[in-house]
C-alpha cells in the first residue's frame, strides 16, 4: 500500500541513487600518474640530432629547437614515502629526468608519452628553470602554454640559470627528495635573507607581462652535486632578459620595492676598519612618492628600518649599551643603506634601463595625470629620473637587553 502510494517517488529515488553511488568514472590511480615536479628549458647542445636519437622529435613545421626536460618522482625510492615508511637507500635514483628536443613544449609534452607509460600530470608542478640563452629571447613565448593550461597552477615558481637548466634538475638534494621541490621551498627563507627573491611565481610574471612592466626573476646555480644556490636575480625588459643583479644589489632592490622581510646590513666603524659590525633587519618599510614640479619628476623614497646588532666582535670596543656608540652605528647604517640604494638605482638606470623598482607603477598611482603624459616615453624618462632618498634607522635590540 505504501509502495503504491509513493510509487513515483520511489522510482525517482531508484533512478537518482545509482548515479550518486557510482565512483569517478574517469579516475586514475595515484600509482598510474606521472607527476611532473619540474621543467627545464635549454638551447640544445647538438642541433643536428637525427631520427635515431631518443631525445629528438621530428618537427612538422619549421622553428627553432629547444630542449625540454621534465622531472618525474620515483616515489618508491623516496626518503619519505606516502605510507610513512622509510624509503629505499639513498643510492637509488629518486627522480627521473626526461628530455625531448622540439620546436614547442606542447608537442614535446605529447612526445614524452612515447618514453613513459604514464601520461605526464602537471597540477603538482613546482618549478620551471630556464637557461640564460633562452631567457634572452622573448620569455612570454615559452610561458604561453603554461599560462593557458588549466592543469598548471599560478604558484609554480620560475628560475633563471646561467648554466644548463637541466643540470639544476639533475641535482639530487641530500635533505630533500627532489630538486624541484628543493627549489620551490628555497624562497621561503626570504625572512632570513633578502638576497633571494620570493614573489616570482608564474602568476606574478603573468601580471607583469600583461601590464608591460619590467621585472626580475631569481638566479639559481648548482655545484652539479647536491647543492643548489638561489641568490641574485635576472633583469627583464620587454619580456627579454638583459642582465644580472648580484646578491647585494638584489638585497637593496627588495628594500626599494618594499619586499624585504629580513636580512643583514654590514658596516665598519672608522676606528675599527678591519672589523665589521653585522646588523639584522627586523623590520623595514619603504614608501615611494613622485614629486612633480612643472615638467620635472623626482622620486621620493622613504626607508624606515628597525635593526638589531647581531655581531660586534671588535677588540676593546665600548659596550653596545654605550649611547654614543649606538648613535654612531645608526648614522653609519643610514648612510650605508642610502649609498647602496643610490648605487643600485643608478646601476640599473645606466646599464639596463629597466624599471624594476616600480617607479612607473607609483607615478601612475599617485600622479595619474602626469603618468598619462609620460607613459609613452617612460623608458627615456626612467634613465634620467632623479630621486631623493631618506633613511631612518633605529636599533632596538643589541644582544644585552631590549
Amino acid at each position: 500500500m505504501v509502495f503504491k502510494k509513493h510509487k513515483k517517488l520511489v522510482l525517482v529515488l531508484l533512478t537518482i541513487l545509482p548515479i550518486t553511488l557510482c565512483g569517478c568514472w574517469d579516475s586514475i590511480e595515484i600509482e598510474k600518474r606521472a607527476y611532473v615536479l619540474g621543467i627545464a628549458i635549454d638551447v640544445p647542445k647538438d642541433k643536428n640530432l637525427n631520427s635515431n636519437s631518443i631525445e629528438y622529435m621530428p618537427p612538422e613545421a619549421n622553428g627553432p629547437l629547444y630542449a625540454y626536460t621534465i622531472q618525474i618522482p620515483i616515489i618508491s625510492n623516496s626518503m619519505n614515502r606516502p605510507t610513512g615508511q622509510s624509503g629505499s637507500s639513498s643510492s637509488k635514483e629518486r627522480q627521473a629526468n626526461l628530455t625531448i628536443v622540439s620546436t614547442s613544449f606542447f608537442e614535446a609534452n605529447r612526445e614524452f608519452s612515447t618514453q613513459i607509460d604514464y601520461a605526464p600530470y602537471y597540477p603538482h608542478l613546482n618549478s620551471i628553470v630556464i637557461n640564460e640563452s633562452v631567457a634572452k629571447e622573448d620569455i612570454s613565448k615559452f610561458l604561453d602554454m603554461f599560462l593557458r593550461d588549466s592543469e598548471i597552477r599560478r604558484r609554480t615558481r620560475i628560475f633563471i640559470t646561467p648554466d644548463e637548466a637541466k643540470t639544476i634538475l639533475d641535482v639530487t638534494p641530500k635533505i630533500d627528495d627532489y630538486s624541484s621541490q628543493y627549489l620551490y621551498f628555497l624562497p621561503n627563507n626570504n625572512h632570513k635573507t633578502s638576497r633571494l627573491l620570493h614573489k616570482t611565481d608564474l602568476g606574478k610574471v603573468s601580471e607583469a607581462m600583461h601590464e608591460n612592466r619590467d621585472f626580475v626573476l631569481p638566479k639559481v646555480i648548482s655545484d652539479k652535486n647536491s647543492i643548489i644556490k638561489n641568490a641574485g636575480c635576472a633583469v627583464f625588459k620587454d619580456n627579454k632578459m638583459v642582465g644580472w643583479l648580484d646578491e647585494i644589489r638584489t638585497n637593496y632592490l627588495k628594500i626599494i620595492t618594499n619586499y624585504a622581510n629580513g636580512g643583514t646590513v654590514s658596516i665598519n666603524l672608522p676606528e675599527y676598519k678591519d672589523y665589521p659590525v653585522i646588523l639584522e633587519i627586523k623590520k623595514v618599510k619603504t614608501k615611494q612618492r613622485p614629486i612633480v614640479n612643472d615638467d620635472s619628476i623626482k622620486m621620493k623614497i622613504n626607508i624606515k628600518s628597525t635593526l638589531s646588532i647581531s655581531e660586534l666582535n671588535i677588540p676593546n670596543c665600548p659596550s653596545a649599551m654605550n649611547s654614543e656608540l649606538l648613535e654612531e652605528i645608526e648614522k653609519l647604517t643610514e648612510n650605508k643603506i642610502k649609498e647602496q640604494v643610490e648605487e643600485t638605482i643608478s646601476y640599473v638606470q645606466k646599464t639596463y634601463g629597466a624599471d624594476v623598482f616600480l617607479f612607473g607603477v607609483n607615478i601612475n598611482r599617485f600622479a595619474p595625470n602626469t603618468w598619462d603624459k609620460i607613459k609613452d616615453d617612460w623608458d627615456q624618462h626612467f634613465r634620467y629620473l632623479d630621486f631623493d632618498i631618506d633613511v631612518k634607522v633605529s636599533i632596538k635590540q643589541f644582544g644585552l637587553m631590549k
